[in-house]
């Protein structure tokens, strides 16, 4: 084999090995990011918060973040963030309102901007699953939580 074919060869090899390890870098860095991610809720603005007083838990749902804006439920246990992943969930929003209702035991999300609109929708929260409650009347659509 010629000086330039080896030189070749090498080079192949070379940027075969580069191909191979950038991309275990950045099957690596996915990895420590979704790890990352999963956490805590992350910097948000306009999300939401309420006190489950039964469960002694801290929910909070959405917001806007430098990712989009999140759909997300997380649970601060007082030690803890602990992501939720219930089978359905209010789409994703922002500057929404809500609370925790006491008498029924469920967080309320109302309102909120998508990111195109505001909306007017209302969901509870039991601890386990999110649903949409339909009442027969709706307040207008609000966001900033008023």
């Amino acid at each position: 084999m010629s000086g330039i074919a080896r030189l070749k060869t090498a080079a192949f090899v070379f940027a075969a090995a580069l191909i191979a390890l950038s991309a275990q870098t950045v099957a690596v860095a996915q990895t420590c990011q979704a790890t990352w991610e999963d956490l805590h809720p992350g910097a948000a603005y306009g999300l939401g918060a309420a006190w489950d007083t039964v469960r002694s838990r801290l929910v909070v749902f959405g917001g806007d973040a430098s990712v989009g804006i999140s759909d997300k439920t997380w649970e601060w246990d007082g030690a803890r963030w602990i992501r939720r992943d219930p089978p359905h969930s209010p789409p994703p929003r922002y500057m929404h309102a809500m609370t925790y209702d006491a008498l029924h035991g469920v967080t309320v999300v109302f309102g909120g901007f998508d990111g195109g609109s505001t909306r007017a929708d209302t969901w509870i929260y039991d601890g386990t699953d999110w649903t949409q409650m339909l009442p027969a009347t709706n307040p207008r659509p609000r966001g900033g939580r008023g």
